[in-house]
């Protein structure tokens, strides 16, 4: 399936993400917690929302309010960034729409150039993204029982982390290509698959 990523700007189309991502994650974002950044999303070839997610720019930010101890954050919350509401239908999470995703999401990190670090927070139990998250040399700040914030519906047990913002920029450069040959090489369309991801990075 081919997508293309877009920022979000109707309300209906935001309210559309909200809602698929609560059904997928089961968080209930409040309205005004998307106007502190904006919704990266993606499109299939019927112009249907398959995916993506918020980048908050400015605070507060929801993962930095769940630390039960904020002393564990070093970093003044002025040099951060979030990334929530990530999210892809299940029935694209391989190949090319998620290799996508995660190329658009390192350019869109690294281009908030007043911002030093990203931070994020996933479940105790989700491996599959644990090992992605960790293609960016993370440091992990908080493990354990977070703080219930607006929108969250039962207590989770999460992973806390930082990342620098300009190494998550180079990913693409050195972690990337591994997975674009691991996603891309064995299918028909390579070549084609590959000049079209350039197109669409140039344009998002």
């Amino acid at each position: 399936m081919y997508v293309s990523p877009v920022k979000l700007k109707d309300k209906k189309d935001i309210d559309f993400f909200k809602k698929r991502a609560f059904e997928l994650i089961g968080v209930n974002y409040p309205d005004y917690y998307f106007e502190q950044g904006f919704i990266r999303a993606f499109r299939n070839t019927n112009d249907e929302i398959v995916g993506g997610y918020a980048l908050i720019t400015s605070g507060p930010l929801r993962v930095v309010s769940s630390l039960p101890d904020r002393s564990a954050l070093e970093e003044d919350e002025s040099n951060l960034m979030e990334v929530t509401a990530l999210w892809l239908e299940p029935e694209i999470k391989n190949g090319f729409p998620s290799l996508l995703l995660w190329l658009t999401f390192c350019r869109d990190v690294y281009k908030q150039k007043s911002k030093k670090y990203l931070i994020y927070a996933y479940d105790l139990d989700n491996d599959k993204l644990a090992k992605l998250y960790q293609l960016s040399n993370p440091t992990e700040i908080f493990r354990g029982k977070v703080k219930m914030l607006e929108g969250n519906f039962y207590e989770n047990e999460e992973i806390i982390e930082i990342a620098s913002r300009k190494y998550i920029g180079l990913l693409p450069v050195y972690a990337f290509p591994n997975l674009l040959s691991k996603a891309l090489f064995k299918r028909k369309g390579f070549m084609r698959e590959v000049r079209l991801l350039d197109s669409i990075l140039g344009k998002a």
